[in-house]
């Protein structure tokens, strides 16, 4: 067993030898010597067929708000009574603020559920939209467009307490195009 492991050995050390033999070249004159200097180039591989999604979504507070008016003291009856002559929404609107950084078109939609149990009717203005591609175009002119929301006070029921009267939900999908 030890001879054969010598022989495999002594056959493997030939084996280098000749093959640093074969890529040595021996020069018997004075003079100067080119050889080629090569690159393997491997072309960059096509991507171009992935489709990358990055959207920003910037909300604004969608906090409304109502001052029910003034309590102000009756002395003819004791007790405070409101005064709904100064009744009214104070903060009414916001906005949704959506930024294209993807490399296809979306399609967005805007939506407002009203909650149950709660009458406050609100508008929203651009709840459809198609965002073009990111593609080609620097970061600070990303495709980009906004929705808005307003109360209608004139539809909605005064509310008694703080409380979540609906819920906005913003839906992005890949462009129908």
């Amino acid at each position: 067993m030890k001879k054969l492991f010598t022989i495999l050995a002594l056959v493997l050390t030939v084996a280098l030898c000749a093959s640093f033999a074969v890529s040595a070249t021996t020069y018997n004159a004075l003079g100067e010597y080119t050889n080629p200097v090569t690159v393997d180039y491997e072309p960059a591989t096509d991507d171009t067929d992935t489709v990358v999604y990055s959207v920003d979504v910037a909300w604004t507070d969608l906090a409304f708000t109502y001052d029910a008016g003034t309590e102000k003291w009756n002395p003819t009856d004791h007790a405070y009574n409101t005064s709904n002559d100064d009744a009214a929404w104070t903060n009414t609107d916001g906005s949704i603020t959506v930024t294209n950084h993807s490399n296809a078109d979306v399609d967005v939609t805007v939506a407002y559920a009203k909650a149950t149990g709660y009458n406050v009717k609100v508008d929203v203005t651009n709840a459809e939209f198609t965002l073009e591609s990111a593609v080609g175009t620097a970061v600070t002119e990303a495709d980009a467009e906004t929705a808005t929301f307003a109360v209608d006070t004139a539809a909605s029921t005064a509310p008694t307490a703080d409380a979540t009267v609906g819920t906005v939900t913003v839906t992005i999908a890949a462009a129908a195009n």
